[in-house]
């Protein structure tokens, strides 16, 4: 196994504890979040951010964010002398995503409003506590109008777009695509040199 295929092995394999993760907090955890009342919500918040935010949480959080970050890198250093490849392309991509999606979202929207649930009182819950829990589902995508679903929506369709092209089989592209016939019945994709004539009446040009 090369370095670049230990490289993305390692990336997909922290990708997909991080996805199956996510998805159980879209599909189960978010909405029961968003079916409870305001004091149940704050409480469900402090117990579960108490675990999530140290020892074993701690670390698989670290651990995802960090082998989604640093693995794409290093299998792109490797990477770097075939630019146009499949596995170039698609990496790039996961990397922005991750970027965008993870670090980006998680740092500037996520972690600043756990702090400002937390300072809810459970017993006066604030007037626009629907509100923020609002803005907490909407950051994790749990929401009709998730952060970023411009992006994701554009990421995606740049993948699927790649791996369809990479996929056409050559025959195809060549019949849409046909080469170019010499004028003297020659070589395909060739164009046999012309000599610039002088005009005249019995002259056909180049």
């Amino acid at each position: 196994m090369t370095a670049e295929e230990c490289a993305l092995a390692v990336s997909a394999f922290f990708s997909g504890l991080a996805a199956g993760f996510l998805g159980g907090l879209c599909t189960i955890i978010r909405p029961l979040q968003a079916a409870m009342d305001g004091r149940k919500f704050r409480n469900f918040m402090e117990a579960f951010l108490r675990f999530a935010a140290h020892s074993w949480g701690r670390a698989f959080n670290y651990a995802c964010s960090l082998g989604m970050f640093i693995g794409p890198i290093v299998a792109l250093v490797y990477l770097w002398d075939d630019p146009g490849s499949n596995s170039f392309v698609l990496t790039a991509i996961g990397l922005g995503i991750v970027i965008l999606g993870i670090l980006v979202v998680s740092n500037v929207w996520k972690t600043p409003h756990y702090n400002v649930i937390l300072a809810w009182d459970p017993d006066a819950m604030p007037a626009d506590w629907q509100a923020g829990r609002r803005t907490y589902l909407r950051s994790t995508g749990s929401n009709s109008r998730p952060v970023g679903r411009p992006s994701w929506a554009a990421a995606t369709r740049l993948t699927l777009g790649h791996v369809c092209r990479s996929l056409l089989p050559t025959a195809s592209r060549a019949r849409r695509h046909p080469p170019r016939m010499a004028r003297d019945g020659g070589s395909p994709g060739r164009r046999r040199p012309c000599r610039r004539r002088w005009p005249g009446p019995n002259s056909t040009g180049c």
